[in-house]
């Protein structure tokens, strides 16, 4: 007797003396078959399947990208419903060997611009089993090079002028590397620099454009020669510490960054743009925590040169780093005599004026939206002094010790250069001895004939100097 015979005997024995549990046991039976039965046509079905294993899931048959002017997106088409993620990878001649980027559950996916040149990615479908598609899709991102540039140059007395067309490129540029005979000389976020030589030559300028992916352009130069403006030497430079007026800007790393909003809190930050998450300010265009920022800034120094100089040009020299968005950096130049009364402010890098001890430099940031920021830093503002000649006759006295003094006609605060001539036809060799200090006010001359002997004679000299 097997086990289903048994269990019906027993149910019978009960019939007569419990006629209710009879019943009952009786239905309980008789629902036991029919699920045994059902259970044999699930059994029959797995049986069915393949010992080869689960469905795989349905490969990616549409994969395709984008090239903006700060990112590559990738974008790709469901293939299936039962897909519910997709795995993105990077480089490698197949899915293996390649660099897992991410996963995701959207039909596309945004990442950091790429170097010039083919850029592999490979996508797979994965299934709410976890089940991967058993091959992967591959697409090649092509970033093409960066486009050549033209730099063209003007010399104003010792100002050069530069300007480059702007490069053609996929992504945004970042900077301008400036070099002047190889050397890096500055970084510009515009098409246009200005540099200050303080001796004169031939100089080779370089420039090449760097974008956001630190892809380079074609480097284009020109060569320039520099002369000296007349009479106008270099005498001083006012090397910036960043301690003066700011307004809507701040020091960051030794840098001045334009332009931010030092009053809001963070608070004030979401209630005053009508914000409750971050995402919504990232949605809104402004991806960086100080954005929106004011559109204008300022700041502001004085420059004590520490005695006034006659026939000046001043020249403003900065460096910029255009952080996001775009930002026009300009200048005014005010002098003046006592630090009380300024001349009326000049736009520009470059003033001549008759006098001045003092020089007001003030700098305006003016940002096209609220997502513009920009860095400041290496401000110099260097001052050229008209240089003036002196001249005149002496006898020198052979025996006058340490030489016949000379007495200049003119104030110089330096003098720069002496120049003694003898006219004469026998051979005589003047020399001078002149102390090279603040305000002075003469040198010695001494005159030798051929034997090395002190002779008198009648000699005539110039002196350029700074007054």
């Amino acid at each position: 007797m097997n086990e289903t015979d048994r269990v019906r005997a027993i149910i019978t024995g009960i019939q007569t003396k419990y006629p209710k549990i009879y019943e009952a046991l009786s239905a309980l039976a008789k629902g036991l078959d029919k699920l045994d039965t059902n259970l044999e046509e699930v059994r029959s079905e797995i049986n069915a399947i393949p010992e080869t294993g689960l469905a795989i899931a349905p490969n990616v048959l549409i994969f395709s990208y984008e090239l903006t002017r700060r990112n590559v997106i990738l974008r790709w088409e469901q293939p299936d419903l039962s897909i519910f993620q997709y795995e993105i990878r990077i480089g490698g001649t197949n899915w293996n060997d390649s660099t897992h980027l991410l996963r995701t559950a959207t039909l596309s996916a945004v990442f950091d611009p790429l170097p010039v040149g083919t850029t592999r990615y490979w996508i797979k479908g994965i299934d709410f089993d976890g089940n991967e598609s058993t091959d992967a899709l591959a697409l090649d991102v092509n970033v093409p090079a960066l486009g050549g540039i033209v730099v063209t140059a003007t010399v104003i007395d010792n100002n050069v002028l530069l300007s480059w067309t702007k490069a053609d490129s996929t992504f945004d540029i970042d900077f301008y590397e400036v070099r002047k005979n190889g050397v890096l000389v500055g970084e510009h976020s515009g098409t246009f620099a200005i540099l200050f030589e303080t001796v004169s030559g031939t100089y080779e300028y370089s420039v090449r454009a760097v974008d956001i992916a630190g892809n380079i352009s074609p480097e284009a130069t020109v060569i320039v020669d520099v002369r000296q403006p007349p009479d106008f030497d270099l005498v001083a430079q006012g090397i910036d510490d960043l301690s003066g007026t700011k307004v809507n800007t701040i020091i960051v790393n030794g840098k001045l960054l334009a332009n931010v909003n030092l009053t809001e809190t963070w608070t004030d930050h979401f209630v005053n743009n009508g914000w409750t998450t971050i995402q919504q300010q990232i949605d809104a265009g402004f991806p960086l925590y100080y954005q929106p920022s004011p559109t204008t800034g300022s700041y502001e120094k004085v420059f004590d040169f520490g005695a006034a100089f006659d026939d000046v040009i001043i020249n403003l020299i900065w460096n910029q780093n255009q952080i996001s968005g775009s930002t026009t950096v300009s200048s005014t130049i005010a002098t003046s005599l006592d630090n009380v009364s300024y001349t009326t402010p000049v736009a520009g890098r470059s003033l001549f004026t008759t006098s001045a001890r003092y020089v007001k430099v003030k700098i305006t940031f003016t940002g096209v939206s609220g997502a513009a920021l920009v860095e400041f830093s290496d401000l110099i503002v260097a001052l050229n002094v008209k240089a003036e000649v002196d001249s005149g006759q002496v006898n020198a006295d052979k025996d006058d010790v340490g030489g016949t003094i000379v007495l200049f006609n003119k104030a110089f605060k330096d003098v720069n250069s002496i120049t003694i001539t003898a006219d004469s036809i026998e051979p005589i060799y003047p020399i001078y001895d002149f102390v090279d200090i603040p305000n002075p006010t003469q040198f010695k001359v001494l005159i030798y004939d051929s034997s090395g002997q002190r002779v008198d004679y009648l000699i005539s000299w110039k002196a350029r100097g700074i007054t």
